[in-house]
């Protein structure tokens, strides 16, 4: 993006809104005088495929008495959201793909999908 255009804020509805948004411009600016930054990270984890999800079957069994016919495939995971204080983008991955192969997964049965987000400037 050109330095003389500013960033429009997009709504969850996705509509637009061409007035340029004062956090992140605060955010961007500041980063450049700190090198850090706050990342807001989700991470999904679920179960590697052909392992046995028994809670996502008892699930899917009850969904027709309830009138939801039709739902298969049904699967149980977890989703952990947090904040990384980081350098960059790279090194928050880096921190938090560590942190689920350490202790928010178990490697041997459960994989993790890793979502960043830069969520604000270090203080």
């Amino acid at each position: 993006m050109p330095m003389n255009e500013s960033p429009a804020v997009r709504l969850a509805n996705g509509a637009g809104d061409d007035r340029p948004h004062q956090l992140l411009l605060r955010a961007l600016a500041s980063m450049c005088e700190h090198g850090r930054m706050i990342f807001s990270v989700h991470v999904e984890v679920r179960l590697r495929p052909g392992i046995a999800d028994p809670q996502g079957s008892t699930i899917e069994r009850a969904m027709p008495t309830l009138g939801f016919a039709g739902v298969s495939g049904v699967r149980v995971g977890k989703s952990i959201r947090f904040e990384i204080d980081a350098a960059d983008e790279a090194a928050a991955r880096s921190e938090a793909e560590d942190l689920c192969r350490r202790f928010l997964t178990n490697p041997v049965i459960e994989d993790a999908i890793v979502e960043l987000e830069p969520a604000g400037v270090a203080s």
